[in-house]
């Protein structure tokens, strides 16, 4: 069957002979808006990740409409089916994938541009969910630094492609009256493993297909007539106004602490379910709006959308700056506008439309497996030469050496790999004889000014054990939400200390800006921070009434025990990857990047009163790294051109050599 070009526009329907549902190309575009708007930090949609979800929703519904509908007619195709995939998917991907390897070569740094090259090659193997599920989590990763971290939803939709045809074709075959039955018992399944792994595995639930795919089988149940067709313009109406209600609390409502996905996830793909089965008559309102003609254009531009937008705001805000003004943002989102309009009429369509050589189904595919193989082997090859740091000069690569500037067993220490079967990891320090006479106590923080308290300790010829647990601050009773092993690590830590009498001085270190406040600094992403003390209401609201009872909790236990207390304070963060810094600004880049004296203030100010309090209530002693690094007016960042930070807030090797002098005092006397 051939179909008018206007119809043309909405192919995923026209092929298969489906009547034409503007308003799901309406449906697109709100949730494509929706997540431009969130990765753009527009003010009042923090929930805007949830497009994602409303598209899986209608994915599911779209392609089962399609392959039930061409099965019934005994026309349906498996090659045909997936050459459709590929003339809907590939050319506008790889056409960013291109823009996203040249546009890195000209401006990333070597380790950000060997990400680049493993985040193309796991797309162009279906697999950049995997991929980021390992290297990145979604809130808390610096989306500057990984242009293409927005394909993860492609793969899952990709993987469902993969696996559902076939699964489609032998329900219909064999079990035509049980089909409905057996994908509600998957979609179930799915939803609960999603729910059950949000707390504790929350990067898996979030980019795994076995997980999200219940999202998609929402779509599909609907295009099977799992629910009835509305019965009257009344009840049109009623489902569409409540989808828009669900969705937009979600898209309002939301925020980056949203547990997500699990049951929260509920509330957008509902409230798209509801839309799409309010518009199977066209008569509702939602309907009707969605299917004007502005909105249902936005749709179908959706995908060039989605795939454009994010590299474009993540080189637009690589180069650190003092923020993104709302002029700067204006300009970008033009931009991905206007792209978007260019790539959808001169690439997604004549693919699409299978045009002159491309009108073959062995052309495109050849060429579709000859592209991903090219772009699979670049990928590979970028990571493999280490993001080509040939392209940097030696100074600015001297420069950026600085983010690997720390010892070399430091995610061991930290946990970051597989736990010990003990639960922590115990490093030792300054390699001096027979039991440790000290204790190091902290999370990342803690690890990173090691060298400082190694140097003082081989001076004083003591020998110590760092027990550091990444994201995990030293305070007894405390637990950190987003960090579920953390208050039973802290409680092996402690047990750890107390029990061993050799240890007699407790360092503890640790980012305590972040676990008062429970804020990101700046324009650092990331999620907020919610400490949790068992006699305090249970709602993560108050972090400074947490701190300071899980504070003084430790110190009274460690000095009960006879220990010797020390409290590290805590060292300026910047907010900005400061070595990529510097190099923009040995590049010529107007870059100043010191935080001033006076925000450090400000930021610590509660920390530093606790601090001080307790010095005065129990015999524990105070050092101070910041009075080395900040003066009256600035804190600095580096030493010469030598950067004294790894990234936004950890000092480096050099820059815990840097404030070493602030720990002179800490084992005077000791032999």
């Amino acid at each position: 069957m051939r179909v008018s070009a206007s119809k043309r526009l909405t192919s995923d329907h026209d092929v298969s002979g489906l009547r034409y549902r503007p308003d799901i190309d309406g449906l697109r575009a709100v949730a494509v808006l929706s997540v431009i708007l969130y990765h753009a930090a527009v003010p009042g949609i923090s929930g805007g990740f949830v497009g994602v979800d409303i598209f899986f929703v209608i994915s599911g519904f779209v392609i089962t409409a399609l392959i039930s509908r061409e099965i019934g007619r005994n026309v349906f195709s498996l090659p045909d089916f997936y050459l459709r995939r590929l003339r809907r998917i590939f050319p506008a991907l790889f056409s960013v994938i291109a823009f996203c390897a040249v546009t890195g070569w000209m401006l990333l740094v070597p380790k950000d541009y060997q990400s680049v090259g493993q985040s193309i090659a796991a797309a162009t193997l279906f697999v950049p969910n995997m991929f980021f599920w390992k290297t990145a989590g979604y809130f808390g990763a610096q989306p500057n630094q990984v242009p293409l971290l927005h394909t993860w939803s492609l793969g899952v939709e990709e993987q469902f492609y993969l696996a559902f045809p076939l699964l489609l074709m032998a329900l219909l075959r064999f079990f035509p009256r049980g089909r409905i039955q057996l994908i509600l018992v998957l979609c179930v399944v799915s939803f609960g493993l999603d729910a059950w792994l949000v707390n504790a595995h929350p990067n898996a639930a979030f980019y795994l297909a076995p997980f999200r795919i219940w999202e998609l089988l929402i779509g599909a149940l609907l295009a099977l007539g799992a629910v009835p067709p509305p019965s009257s313009q009344r009840w049109s109406t009623a489902g569409g106004l409540l989808g828009v209600a669900l969705i937009g609390t979600a898209i309002i409502g939301f925020t980056n602490e949203t547990v997500f996905p699990g049951f929260a996830a509920l509330v957008p793909t509902l409230g798209a379910a509801a839309i799409i089965w309010a518009g199977t008559d066209r008569r509702g309102v939602t309907t009707r709006l969605l299917s004007t003609r502005p909105v249902v254009f936005v749709g179908l531009i959706s995908y060039s959308l989605y795939l454009w937008h994010f590299p474009l705001l993540a080189f637009s805000t690589y180069v650190p700056t003092y923020g993104f003004s709302p002029e700067a943002r204006a300009a970008v989102l033009a931009g991905i506008a206007i792209l978007a309009v260019l790539s959808y009429r001169y690439i997604e369509q004549p693919m699409r439309q299978g045009r002159g050589v491309f009108a073959r189904r062995g052309i495109v595919f050849g060429f579709a497996l000859a592209a991903l193989a090219c772009f699979a082997a670049l990928g590979l090859g970028l990571s493999a030469a280490g993001g080509v740091p040939g392209r940097v000069a030696p100074v600015g690569q001297r420069i950026l050496d600085a983010a690997n500037n720390f010892h070399p067993d430091r995610a061991q220490c930290l946990n970051l790999n597989a736990a010990p079967a003990t639960g922590i990891a115990v490093c030792k320090m300054a390699e001096g004889k027979g039991a440790p006479q000290f204790a190091l106590l902290g999370d990342s923080h803690a690890e990173a000014i090691r060298g400082a308290i190694d140097a003082r300790a081989i001076a004083a010829g003591q020998s110590g054990v760092l027990i550091a647990e990444n994201a995990c601050p030293p305070l007894m009773g405390v637990s950190n939400p987003g960090q579920e092993q953390c208050a039973r690590r802290n409680e092996l830590r402690f047990q750890y200390v107390l029990s061993r009498p050799s240890i007699r001085v407790v360092i503890l270190a640790a980012r305590w800006g972040l676990w008062a406040e429970g804020s990101r600094f700046k324009h650092e992403s990331g999620p907020h921070v919610s400490l949790l003390y068992p006699a305090l209401p249970a709602d993560g609201a108050d972090n400074h009434a947490a701190f300071a009872a899980g504070l003084e909790q430790t110190i009274r236990a460690l000095t009960a025990a006879g220990k010797q207390v020390w409290l590290v304070g805590p060292v300026p963060e910047v907010g900005y990857d400061v070595p990529r810094a510097l190099y923009f600004k040995y590049l010529g880049a107007p870059i100043d990047v010191r935080p001033t004296y006076g925000e450090y203030l400000a930021r610590q100010n509660y920390v530093l009163r606790q601090f001080r309090d307790m010095a005065r209530k129990y015999p524990a002693r105070l050092a101070w790294p910041h009075e080395r690094l900040c003066d009256d007016g600035f804190c600095r960042v580096e030493n010469g051109e030598t950067p004294l930070y790894l990234d936004h807030s950890h000092l480096n090797m050099s820059g815990a050599l840097f404030v070493s002098d602030a720990f002179k005092g800490l084992f005077q006397g000791a032999r």
